[in-house]
């Protein structure tokens, strides 16, 4: 997501993912599986993470990095929850990433 933004801080935080996002509110989940994300040590691909594909009301699809350890267990199109959603700038591009999801039933 391409944004322009007035923070300027080398880290995520949670006030500039409520700038472009309602975090307490519903998500809708675009992605029928995380994509497996990968860092490469001594030759060797090490799973870092994953990323989800999400939607909200009012704003374009983006997408979440989530922790290595994190499972997805809701289904496409489906009502999530982002828990601890926190955004970073970089060079007027905006990264989120999220602890983990939960479905909402």
């Amino acid at each position: 997501m391409k944004m322009k933004n007035n923070f300027k801080r080398n880290s995520y935080s949670k006030e500039i993912a409520e700038k472009y996002v309602n975090p307490t509110s519903s998500f809708i989940l675009l992605s029928s599986e995380a994509e497996e994300m990968y860092t490469f040590e001594n030759n060797k691909r090490v799973p870092i993470g994953s990323k989800i594909w999400v939607l909200q009301t009012g704003v374009n699809p983006f997408s979440v990095k989530l922790p290595a350890q994190v499972t997805v267990s809701a289904n496409q199109l489906d009502q999530v929850r982002l828990v601890d959603l926190e955004a970073i700038e970089v060079r007027n591009n905006i990264y989120f990433k999220a602890s983990s999801i939960e479905k909402i039933k």
